[in-house]
């Protein structure tokens, strides 16, 4: 056994893996906002408890740049936007529980881009939500992780012969 999938597989470490996904789930960004105008870009990228802005001309001069940490409203539309990633992080801990299927999970896994997907189609077709265009979109690193997690933590529910 790797040592990775043995660490996964070690039942002491219940408490550990679920406090990593509760840190992934506040520390790994979300979201982005990427507008590049004539002499001039805005970049903003989300995360639950942190969000990062930049916003400089060519010729150097910054308008804006920021890391704002436990900002309140970043947290409130991260509940908001990001409610789909709640149930993903419950799903996955559900699983090691053996209290749902990995089809299941994969599905919460796919919920967490809906908030965003829809804006960063949009953007592709020039239809923003921010003045002066650029894209926006969803970020779907934490999806990815916690599928990873979820490949080496869970732990399928017994198949009873009626369950079919």
């Amino acid at each position: 056994m790797k040592p990775l999938e043995s660490f996964f597989r070690n039942e002491n470490n219940t408490g550990t893996i679920t406090l990593l996904l509760v840190i992934m789930l506040l520390m790994v960004p979300y979201g982005f906002i990427i507008q590049i105008g004539e002499g001039w870009h805005y970049y903003h990228v989300n995360a639950a408890v942190w969000v990062f802005r930049d916003w400089s001309y060519a010729s150097g001069v910054e308008v804006y740049n920021s890391f704002g940490f436990l900002d309140p409203y970043v947290f409130l539309s991260s509940l908001i936007v990001g409610i789909f990633s709640y149930v993903f992080t419950i799903q996955i801990i559900r699983h090691h529980r053996a209290e749902t299927t990995q089809k299941k999970v994969r599905i919460s896994a796919v919920l967490t881009l809906i908030p965003l997907a829809p804006l960063f189609f949009l953007s592709l077709f020039g239809v923003s939500m921010q003045a002066g265009g650029g894209f926006t979109g969803p970020i779907p690193l934490f999806m990815i992780l916690g599928l990873i997690i979820d490949h080496l933590w869970g732990v399928e529910p017994a198949v009873a012969p009626w369950d079919d």
